[in-house]
């Protein structure tokens, strides 16, 4: 047997080290050759020219992809290699992602007082002039959840209710 070894980049496979493998060489007919060159990602020039030496080894076919016979097996007509090295990295398993902390603890800032501020910037609603939050504020704020937000503005109306009943 010839010292074919498998075209494909990447892959070591050579029939004279591995008997259990087999080995197909690229069909004559233009349009299937050519699905095989896209597949195996590789194109013929100066550094890679399909002879009649030139094969794929039976590691990148699916089992489907043969017709068995109680004597051998064949590739079945106008089957191109679909198993390569670089889609078999995203078929392996990946470890679980560590656990993610946030970087601050969530904080509900109020609005009632500066004493209640804490370390937390402060902006009086009531003040005259333009309201700029800082960005630690705004940092703040954006880690909110939305079941706070919906608690404080249900309080806020509710408060806003009796102010009015108040008032009449």
């Amino acid at each position: 047997m010839a010292a074919d070894h498998c075209s494909l980049p990447q892959c070591t496979s050579d029939a004279r080290y591995n008997n259990s493998l087999s080995f197909h060489t690229f069909l004559k007919a233009e349009d299937v050759r050519r699905r095989w060159i896209i597949a195996i990602r590789r194109d013929e020039g100066p550094f890679f020219t399909i002879t009649r030496k030139s094969v794929v080894c039976s590691k990148h076919f699916r089992p489907e992809d043969y017709k068995y016979t109680p004597v051998r097996r064949t590739l079945k007509q106008g089957f191109v290699p679909s198993i390569f090295p670089w889609n078999l990295e995203n078929m392996k398993s990946r470890k679980a992602p560590a656990i993610r902390h946030p970087l601050m603890p969530k904080q509900v800032i109020s609005w009632e007082s500066p004493e209640n501020a804490d370390s937390m910037s402060y902006c009086d609603p009531h003040a005259e002039g333009e309201h700029q939050l800082s960005a630690q504020t705004q940092t703040d704020i954006s880690l909110f959840d939305s079941q706070v937000l919906l608690k404080r503005i249900q309080k806020l109306e509710e408060e806003n209710d009796l102010l009015k009943q108040q008032l009449s």
